[in-house]
């Protein structure tokens, strides 16, 4: 038993180091194993060889970054104790998003003034949003799903969340048309940023499901916010771009 060099051994101490990492910097930290390549791969073979994915997650790129020097650091100290050798390879890196504080405000306003139940989260999930905060001013709506569940197929909203987030989202919206002054599209462009964004967020993550359970509700839903946000801003163009790709029957 002293003389082997059991790779497994090595990358379990190493995906325990990766729990490590995420408790060390919760509350917002995750850290996840989520694939294990082992090799050979027979019942009564020491393992040559594994391959084995981690996924660090954080708000602050900062934290990221010690996140991962702490993994490096942990997965050469495992190796070298029992003769391993280990190798990194950095596949996919996307940088913390923060969206824009206005938007965001505007959001939880909408929410206060209709009396509902709301905070702040931070979502440690790819959407669409991420990508429009790259060119324009962005903010995301969520409502609830049934036992916390998200991004599965037993997702389930009920369908008064449904219309709570549909009322923020509008609300949210007409407030930002009514403060933008007169004569300063940037205001206006703002807002467009502001409807595209956040519609297809919510209806591509609570509209998509709505249609399961609720069935035409969900659509006349989306229809009642497309029409009032369409009166609030019809004639910018980039709202009219949207309108045209007809974004209802994603739901």
């Amino acid at each position: 038993m002293k003389r082997r060099r059991d790779a497994l051994v090595g990358a379990a101490r190493m995906i325990d180091a990766v729990n490590r990492i995420g408790l060390a910097h919760a509350l917002y930290a995750c850290a996840t194993v989520g694939f294990v390549q082992v090799s050979p791969n027979s019942r009564n073979t020491i393992l040559g060889r594994v391959f084995f994915t981690v996924d660090f997650r954080h708000p602050e790129d900062e934290v990221l970054s010690l996140m991962d020097r702490d993994l490096r650091q942990a997965c050469e100290e495992a190796a070298s104790a029992i003769g391993l050798e280990v190798g990194f390879k950095e596949f996919w890196y996307f940088p913390p998003t923060p969206f824009h504080p206005d938007l965001v405000a505007a959001v939880g306003d909408s929410a206060a003034a209709q009396g509902y139940p709301h905070q702040d989260i931070i979502s440690g999930a790819g959407h669409d949003a991420v990508y429009m905060a790259r060119v324009a001013p962005t903010a995301m709506v969520f409502v609830p799903c049934i036992g916390g569940i998200s991004h599965n197929e037993i997702e389930d909203a009920k369908p008064e969340d449904l219309t709570a987030g549909c009322n923020v989202l509008l609300k949210a919206v007409l407030d930002r048309a009514n403060a933008a002054p007169a004569g300063q599209p940037g205001q206006a462009a703002c807002l467009d940023s502001f409807v595209q964004s956040s519609v297809t967020s919510f209806l591509s993550h609570g509209g998509c499901h709505a249609d399961r359970h609720i069935g035409g509700a969900a659509e006349e839903l989306w229809s009642v916010s497309r029409a009032s946000a369409r009166r609030a801003c019809y004639r910018h163009p980039v709202w009219e771009a949207v309108s045209r790709h007809d974004l209802g029957r994603r739901v």
